[in-house]
C-alpha cells in the first residue's frame, strides 16, 4: 500500500524498468517527489508524454503498412 511520498519512492527503486522512455517518466516521478506543485514538472512531463505519442503513432503507421503488404502476399 502507497500511502506516502516514501513509501512511492520505494516502490519506484523497485521496478525494473528496460524502455528509456519509461525510465525517463519515472526520473521524472522522483523529481516531483520533491516538489510541491504541479506547475513546476508539469512541462517536463507533457513533453516526455508527446515524444511518446508522436512514437506509438509512428509505429502504428508502420505496423498498418506491414499488415497491408502481409495481407495482399495471401
Amino acid at each position: 500500500m502507497i500511502l506516502k511520498k516514501e513509501d512511492l519512492r520505494r516502490l519506484i527503486d523497485k521496478l525494473p524498468l528496460r524502455h528509456r522512455e519509461k525510465k525517463k517518466l519515472i526520473l521524472l516521478l522522483k523529481k516531483s517527489l520533491k516538489m510541491k506543485f504541479w506547475s513546476e514538472i508539469e512541462n517536463e512531463i507533457k513533453k516526455v508524454k508527446m515524444l511518446f505519442e508522436k512514437k506509438n503513432s509512428i509505429f502504428r503507421q508502420r505496423a498498418r503498412l506491414l499488415f497491408k503488404k502481409l495481407s495482399k502476399s495471401f
